[in-house]
């Protein structure tokens, strides 16, 4: 018969995982791998920000496009409605309507 061996907790390979990783380190290079941390922000992170930045000022600008369309329909309407009120005075002074607009 063959003798099982007894099972290795997971602590021990944890612990034994961390004390070889320590080891590596421990080397001359790890001030290497490790080097000093360096305050700020990398380029990734600020190309990131930028990206978010414009894709928010995109909405904005499509919405404030919206609204100076608008803005400008009802002007176009309002002054089709001014020619039409003063072609209808024009003819009923005149009997026919005006052909140009310039005196």
């Amino acid at each position: 018969m063959l003798a099982l061996a007894a099972p290795i907790s997971d602590s021990f390979l944890w612990g034994r995982l961390s004390s070889l990783r320590a080891e590596c380190l421990i080397g001359p290079d790890a001030r290497k791998k490790a080097g000093p941390r360096q305050a700020g922000f990398s380029r990734i992170e600020l190309l990131i920000v930028v990206a978010l930045i414009l894709i928010l000022l995109s909405t904005v600008n499509v919405n404030t496009n919206k609204v100076g369309m608008n803005r400008n329909e009802t002007r176009a309407i309002a002054e089709v409605r001014t020619l039409n009120l003063a072609q209808v005075e024009y003819s009923s002074h005149f009997g026919r309507f005006a052909n140009t607009l310039g005196s």
